[in-house]
């Protein structure tokens, strides 16, 4: 049953959105397996594939899904799902497609990477934004304290009014 990628598609189709491909078999196995040795202490896929991830740090935030579009948005991006439910992902051209299509769908867990691993980044079930790789940890530490002091700033500002 492949209820995540059809709903990614119908999200694509929506958006009338070029240069997005689906990927399964060989390919995505390997990029699966490429993600797995990097950013879990196995090669062997455990669910919920979040909660295995070794070095990470995350945030919670409903609306943490939007911010993904800043984070190396030029570069190429494959989607997958939790392999145990789908063994299809998408390489998507850049992260506007991706949160664009996401911003069309019913959320679900997904996962995020480039084509040489060099990042993880999750959302889960929970509404977790989780971050893995040393740039896409400092990247979402810096989301998460720029949008901490604006937070404190308008909290002072309602205070000395």
């Amino acid at each position: 049953m492949k209820i995540f990628s059809r709903e990614v598609e119908r999200g694509i189709k929506e958006l009338k959105l070029q240069g997005i491909r689906i990927v399964s078999g060989d390919e995505y196995d390997e990029l699966l397996n490429s993600t797995l040795n990097k950013f879990t202490r196995s090669d062997k896929y455990t669910f919920p594939l979040w909660q295995r991830v070794t070095q990470k740090f995350s945030v919670k935030s409903d609306e943490s899904w939007k911010w993904i579009v800043d984070y190396e948005s030029t570069k190429e991006c494959f989607m997958f799902f939790e392999p145990n439910k789908e063994r299809t992902g998408f390489i998507f051209p850049n992260k506007k497609s991706l949160t664009d299509t996401i911003g069309e769908c019913f959320l679900f867990v997904f996962y995020i990477t480039d084509l040489d691993s060099s990042y993880l980044i999750a959302q889960n079930d929970h509404d977790y934004l989780i971050a893995s790789g040393d740039e896409a940890i400092q990247w979402l530490k810096a989301r998460t304290e720029s949008i901490r002091s604006r937070l404190h700033l308008r909290h002072l500002k309602r205070r000395t009014n």
